[in-house]
Formats: structure tokens, C-alpha cells, sequence
């Protein structure tokens, strides 16, 4: 972000280990498939060379000469496809966009369904998805707040998980998971209306919820917690009744809708 003067080891592994998995879940379209596994490369030879974890550092200023190959291409292929702003008006907001194209395109292109002969790289598999986008948020994402939440969320095992390490379309909603029950949180925190929060809507995909279940979706169990504690905002018991419609998500359904 502008204000570190050198990254250490650690530090290092981790973007080596994130710019390998932008490498092999970004969409081939966007083309930078190349430039990033050259980054990759060149991140892998500071840290074969720095043998042990006390031993490197890389300095910000050779961090920039590495990467400006690759932000170069990434500012080409915004202006070539995409020529609608972006809905986004927050790092937060573009984050959750980011971890649900890899993911996406995780389950797209598994090793399982795809080939070297399709010209397309190999996807990372699910474990190695999630536990490089784990150590890239405790490093680098910058909301305090949300990281510190992220992490309690991951290191307890919540929202399925054990079954995402193992399965990319579990990967894929596993995401989806964290992302409603973060919205529905933070509405009800901050008490903003009394909109409902879950997405997809019912008015978007109608065969996504079955609106005759008779329970309440466990993803959304942290929300409900913090408004009957009486931990929410002024309105965040209207905020939260409006999700006690009981709708369970139809998650087949959900996997198709999140992948068209």
C-alpha cells in the first residue's frame, strides 16, 4: 500500500503463494495468466535463495519492479473489458467479487474436468485456494475489523468449511455462506434498513430457497444471536425479522445461479 519499505520472508511465501493462485483461477480471458506465473517465478528464486525464514527480506522498491509488468496488463484489460464501472465502492466490496471469480473459475476448470491440452493452466485445488486466500487476508487486507472476523470465522471451521477444502463447488459456496451471513451482520449492527440482506433474491432465483422450510438458516445463527443478546442497533430486531421467514437455500440450485 505504499507505506512498507520491505516485505519479509513470510511475507513473501504469502504473495508468492496468492499471485500463484491468481495465476491459475483468473479467468483465461483476461490474459495474464503468462505475466503472473513469471511473477510467481521470480518471487519462488528470492525465496529459494533466502534458505531460511530468517535469511530475506524483499525490499518495496524491487516488490514494484516485479509487479509492474502485471499491473500494466491488469489497467490494458480494464480499459479493453471493462467499460461499465465497476458496481463496487469499496476495497471490501472488490475483495468479495475477487474470492468469488477464483472460486468460480476454480470449479470450472478442475484438474478433474480439464487438461494441459485445453490451454488452459490447471486450477488450484480446494485446499490450496482457501488456505492461500487465508494467509493473504491476515497479511494484507487492510479493514481490521474484517480481517479479525474473517479469520475467527476460518480458524473455527464455520460455514461448511471441511467440505470446501475438499470439494471446489463446496469452495464456491462456501464463500457465498460467509458473504451472507457478513451482510446480514452488518445490517443488523448497523441497523441500515430492513431490507433483506440474503442474496441471491428471491425476485433473481426463485428456485433458490424454499420459502415452506420450516427452519432457519444456520448460516445466518451469528446474526440471530447478536439480536436476541441485544447487541444490534436501534431497528436491528426489524432487521433481523425480516429474515425469519425461514427460507432455506436450495443449494444446488444456488451452485447453478452463482456459476451462469
Amino acid at each position: 500500500d505504499g507505506n512498507v519499505e520491505a516485505f519479509s520472508y513470510t511475507q513473501v511465501r504469502v504473495i508468492e503463494a496468492w499471485i500463484g493462485l491468481l495465476a491459475t483461477n483468473l479467468p483465461p480471458a483476461f490474459g495474464l495468466h503468462q505475466l503472473l506465473q513469471e511473477l510467481r517465478r521470480a518471487l519462488s528464486a528470492r525465496l529459494r535463495a533466502a534458505q531460511t525464514a530468517q535469511g530475506s527480506r524483499l525490499c518495496a522498491v524491487d516488490w514494484h519492479s516485479l509487479a509492474a509488468p502485471v499491473l500494466q496488463e491488469i489497467a490494458q484489460v480494464g480499459q479493453r473489458d471493462f467499460t461499465v464501472p465497476s458496481a463496487c465502492a469499496s476495497e471490501t466490496c472488490r475483495l468479495w467479487s475477487l474470492l468469488h471469480v477464483l472460486t468460480a473459475e476454480g470449479f470450472r476448470r478442475q484438474p478433474e474436468t480439464t487438461t494441459a491440452l485445453d490451454g488452459e493452466p490447471l486450477a488450484a485445488r480446494p485446499a490450496e485456494l482457501l488456505t492461500s486466500i487465508r494467509d493473504f487476508l491476515e497479511e494484507y487486507f487492510k479493514c481490521l475489523y474484517c480481517r479479525r472476523h474473517f479469520l475467527e470465522q476460518f480458524d473455527r471451521g464455520s460455514y461448511g468449511l471441511h467440505s470446501a477444502r475438499r470439494d471446489a463447488g463446496e469452495a464456491v459456496l462456501y464463500f457465498w455462506r460467509l458473504h451472507n451471513a457478513v451482510s446480514v451482520r452488518i445490517a443488523a449492527e448497523h441497523s441500515c434498513d430492513e431490507v433483506d440482506r440474503r442474496w441471491p433474491p428471491l425476485s433473481v432465483c426463485a428456485k433458490c430457497w424454499d420459502i415452506e422450510s420450516p427452519h432457519d438458516w444456520e448460516v445466518l445463527s451469528e446474526t440471530l444471536a447478536m439480536q436476541e443478546g441485544g447487541r444490534g442497533g436501534p431497528r436491528a430486531a426489524d432487521a433481523v425479522r425480516a429474515l425469519r421467514s425461514r427460507a432455506s437455500p436450495q443449494e444446488p440450485e444456488v451452485l447453478r445461479f452463482l456459476l451462469a
